[in-house]
């Protein structure tokens, strides 16, 4: 038997003896039961992070981004907590426009049956990205579309392709 350290910071696995990168962006797919009951046509958004300091917006941003996104007339979840539900508190009520607050298994088959994602630099990306659904990535590490260190790369933006900065033009 063979023990490879797959630590994703240490770097280990670029130096082992198969072809890791054939498998780079494969994704296991969470394993849960979906079923579609959030309707047809939905984005699911992730725009403001509770534990990271580093991924989050300011609401000017996050307001322009949702106004930009309600203009193409789907309906569109916000992935939230309880504890940052506030956070959203001086947005005004729109009728396509939902908080969501669910488990992580709900969140999930939210996602599962999603139109499209846009996130916060955050694991639901990875979620969406199993799923195979188009998935728009904000990060404060990509200076614009697609302009990602590769050391970031290697470690946790693996689609530059689809990464944009944290205030990147919503239109």
């Amino acid at each position: 038997d063979i023990w490879y350290d797959g630590q994703i910071d240490a770097l280990n696995w670029i130096n082992y003896d198969f072809n890791w990168y054939k498998y780079f962006r494969i994704l296991p797919r969470p394993e849960i039961e979906t079923s579609n009951k959030y309707g047809e046509d939905y984005l699911v958004t992730h725009l403001y992070s509770a534990t990271s300091v580093e991924h989050k917006m300011e609401s000017w941003y996050i307001l322009r981004l949702l106004k930009d996104l309600k203009s193409l007339g789907k309906k569109i979840y916000v992935i939230s907590t309880p504890e940052i539900n506030n956070f959203y508190d001086t947005f005004p009520e729109e009728d396509n426009i939902e908080l969501f607050n669910g488990t992580i298994k709900e969140v999930c088959n939210l996602i599962s049956n999603c139109t499209g994602f846009i996130g916060v630099d955050s694991a639901f990306r990875l979620i969406s990205q199993s799923f195979d659904k188009p998935t728009l990535t904000l990060s404060k590490n990509c200076q614009g579309h697609g302009q990602i260190p590769e050391f970031q790369q290697i470690r946790w933006l693996c689609w530059p392709e689809w990464t944009f900065g944290l205030h990147h033009s919503t239109t």
